[in-house]
């Protein structure tokens, strides 16, 4: 037992630098300790029994299997963490062994390890960060011991890959080991030369077998490392995979060779420039076509070669290409003059080619001779000229025998009126003849008046006026032409009721469309047969006429010649007066009214012949509200008045200006634009705004709340006005400020007494507060 006082042992062990204590094998109670433990315990010479050697544990199961081991051999030391009197956790060496002098006595031995545990975790932590970037490293990493027969001591997750495995990697091993003897003496020679000289090596583009058997490329630099005594020590290289670079490498030599041999070869002029424009190479066909060596092409130098009429057109385009957006391709057509005055055509065709940073770094152009196409072009606008002298010519002809057919043929109808009339002097033979007169004379009156059509048609001189129409008026004077003669070739003609749909359309050329179809329609029908014609709306805004008749159909082989002009399509027996022109002078028409004639046919059931037509808006419409009479009241209430029309269509800006003719010293002001028009409200003060609620880029909610945050503007009546209004709608907008809320297409009158009760509103909201502020003073 260590005793204070004791022998001269006792004095070496109670002065150590170490726990020293003597504990109960059984309880853990402390017996004894030397002055070190108890400065360190804090206690009293008398207290320290007090203690349990067992509360310093951090581990119980720690100590317990130290007193096994001690008991099984005697003596045990391990390390362990250990709770210092500070309640502090720490690391330290204890060692335990039975007191000689008593048995039930244990001996400890207690070191304070932590300064070292410290340093070893902090060596383990820096050990285990330079292993994890060396294994995140792209490139192998290795070392060979110089003293060791060149085996290697450290590898990286690469180099396990390129010379080993990823479980055995190469530490341990030499080169013999991995590369086999040939490569390995290769290698072996290269490392004593490194440890003759002491200078790094560089071995270039290796080409090296995988332990997976595929072949690769490497790059390995080696430096020679010295030890403390100033011996060589280690040998460190790192080998980088360059098979990716290498191939391509390959690839681009392979791809400038062929694009080198395909510009040199291609029929078309190529031509590359620098990120500036300037040119750096010309291929042959290129300096064919200009006249210019690749060297005076160089830089501007092209520009030499342009046409003088055409050299500041291409060089203003090509410089604002270039300091402009090069998303799509700059797009050219000029002139080479060669030395020897020759000229080529060329058309031009540029574009910018980026790197991965989206810069541009240079551009590719190519030039194809168009010099036959533009001689031949000049042919064809030579004979163009030609060919529209020729149809004036001959649309003048057509006139003037227009005008000198008519002349006879007037008196030919008129006489033979004349005589059907006087028919009761007639004989059954003379009356049969005159009826054929009149026949024959009405035909050729429809046969002018289609060759005339036909001759403006071809010529571009038909006149077209596209206004709203009605459809069922234009029905109903087509079916009233073509009656007598459905009552003559016994067809029924049964037309179905419309509401009264608008198109778009020429009135005359519509109607003229429809009875021409009709007249096929019952002409080419069976006796007792049917033509109907239905109006229909379709998607898109399109409006379809049908006229659908129980004929024999169409044959397949007749349908190409349906719509050419001169082409009668007659059946066997048929005996079908007119000039074949009058499905081809129909869907011309159509065309130029903007509209599609189409048809569908089956034979033994009938034909059905179509015309699609734009329908007309709800803002045509909206123009015609306007044209009713005014209330003489409300009139007079909006004399003098300055109204703002905030209109999102252009359409309904034509009524306005017509509102502001009809009334007395009324001014009307309209924009489509929102914004323009919150500008012209901030600087006019109109009595009232009507305002349009599709407004584009800003609706009408938002622009009434603009005008409300603007103290010159947020006194101003604002009637909304749309095309489309639901209840939660109106009373949205009621709810936020607008004066009324009115829906197209506008009625006068209510629209007027609208315009007034706001502006009445108004000045009585003025006076109220003009007569407040009197009172307040």
């Amino acid at each position: 037992m260590i005793r204070p006082g004791g022998h001269f042992e006792d004095e070496l062990l109670d002065n150590a630098p170490v726990w020293i204590l003597a504990s109960d094998r059984t309880s853990g109670l402390v017996r004894a300790a030397n002055r070190f433990a108890r400065e360190e315990l804090k206690l009293d010479q008398d207290d320290f029994h007090k203690l349990s050697e067992k509360m310093f544990w951090g581990n119980e199961r720690e100590r317990d299997e130290l007193i096994r081991r001690q008991q099984e051999f005697g003596k045990a030391t391990a390390e362990v963490e250990w709770i210092r009197p500070d309640g502090q956790t720490t690391w330290a060496i204890v060692s335990c062994q039975a007191d000689p002098s008593d048995a039930t006595h244990v001996l400890w031995w207690i070191t304070d390890n932590s300064n070292q545990k410290i340093s070893q975790l902090k060596l383990q932590q820096h050990q285990q960060l330079v292993e994890q970037v060396l294994d995140f490293l792209p490139i192998a990493v290795f070392a060979k011991d110089v003293k060791n027969n060149l085996r290697y001591v450290l590898d990286n997750r690469k180099s396990k890959e390129m010379f080993g495995s990823p479980s055995s990697g190469v530490v341990g091993k030499n080169d013999a080991e991995i590369s086999g003897p040939e490569i390995a003496k290769i290698i072996k020679k290269q490392d004593l030369e490194m440890i003759r000289t002491g200078q790094p090596f560089f071995i270039p583009k290796r080409l090296m077998e995988l332990p997976d058997g595929d072949l690769c490329y490497i790059n390995t630099r080696k430096v020679l490392v010295k030890g403390p005594d100033g011996q060589p020590s280690l040998i460190v290289g790192v080998s980088e995979d360059i098979t990716d670079q290498v191939e391509a490498e390959r690839a681009l030599k392979a791809s400038e060779k062929r694009f080198h041999e395909l510009v040199a070869g291609s029929p078309v002029g190529i031509f590359l420039t620098d990120a500036r424009g300037a040119f750096i190479y010309v291929n042959e066909q290129w300096q064919k076509a200009s006249g210019l060596t690749n060297a005076e092409a160089a830089a501007q130098g092209w520009a030499e070669a342009l046409h003088p009429d055409d050299a500041e057109r291409v060089k203003k385009t090509w410089q604002d290409y270039l300091e402009n957006d090069h998303a799509e391709p700059c797009l050219q057509e000029f002139r080479f003059v060669r030395p020897d005055g020759q000229v080529t055509w060329v058309s031009s065709t540029v574009v910018a080619f980026k790197n991965d940073d989206d810069q541009v770094v240079g551009f590719i152009g190519s030039n194809t001779d168009i010099t036959r196409r533009k001689q031949f072009e000049t042919k064809i606008e030579l004979s163009r000229d030609e060919a529209n002298r020729a149809n004036a010519a001959k649309s003048e002809f057509l006139s003037r025998m227009s005008h000198e057919l008519r002349t006879p043929l007037n008196a030919v109808l008129g006489f033979g009126q004349l005589l059907q009339l006087d028919r009761e002097n007639l004989t059954a033979k003379q009356a049969e003849g005159v009826a054929h007169i009149l026949d024959a004379g009405e035909q050729l009156l429809h046969l002018i008046e289609d060759v005339l059509d036909f001759s403006r048609a071809e010529s571009g001189n038909l006149s077209i006026k596209i206004q709203k129409i009605s459809v069922s008026g234009v029905l109903q004077e087509a079916v009233s032409l073509v009656t007598d003669m459905a009552i003559q070739y016994q067809v029924e003609l049964v037309t179905t009721p419309d509401a009264d749909i608008r198109v778009l359309a020429d009135q005359r050329r519509l109607q003229q469309i429809l009875v021409k179809l009709l007249n096929n329609a019952i002409k080419y029908n069976r006796k007792d047969g049917r033509v109907e014609i239905t109006v229909s709306s379709r998607q898109g805004g399109v409006v379809r006429i049908n006229v659908m008749d129980t004929g024999r159909g169409i044959r397949p082989e007749d349908e190409a010649r349906l719509f050419k002009s001169f082409e009668k399509i007659t059946g066997p027996g048929d005996q079908m007066s007119g000039t074949g022109i009058g499905l081809s002078i129909s869907k011309k028409l159509a065309e130029l009214m903007g509209s599609t004639l189409g048809y569908s046919s089956k034979i033994g059931v009938g034909s059905d012949f179509w015309i699609d037509l734009p329908a007309a808006t709800l803002d045509a419409s909206a123009a015609q509200a306007f044209e009713l009479t005014v209330n003489p009241e409300l009139e007079a209430d909006l004399r003098g008045m300055r109204i703002l029309y905030i209109e999102e269509t252009t359409s309904g800006i034509d009524p306005m200006l017509k509102l502001a003719q009809h009334i007395e010293d009324c001014a009307v002001f309209v924009t489509s634009n929102a914004l323009e028009g919150i500008a012209l409200a901030k600087s006019m003060r109109p009595d009232i705004i009507l305002m349009g609620m599709n407004l584009p880029g800003l609706d009408g909610f938002s622009a009434l709340e603009l005008l409300g945050k603007d103290t010159r503007t947020n006194e101003i009546p604002v009637i909304a006005i749309s095309s489309v209004v639901s209840p939660e709608v109106v009373q949205k907008g009621l709810a936020v400020g607008f004066a009324h809320f009115l829906t197209k297409p506008l009625k006068m009158n209510p629209f007027f007494q609208a315009v007034v009760d706001a502006r009445t509103r108004k000045l009585q909201s003025e006076s109220e507060g003009k007569r407040a502020t009197l009172a307040s003073h």
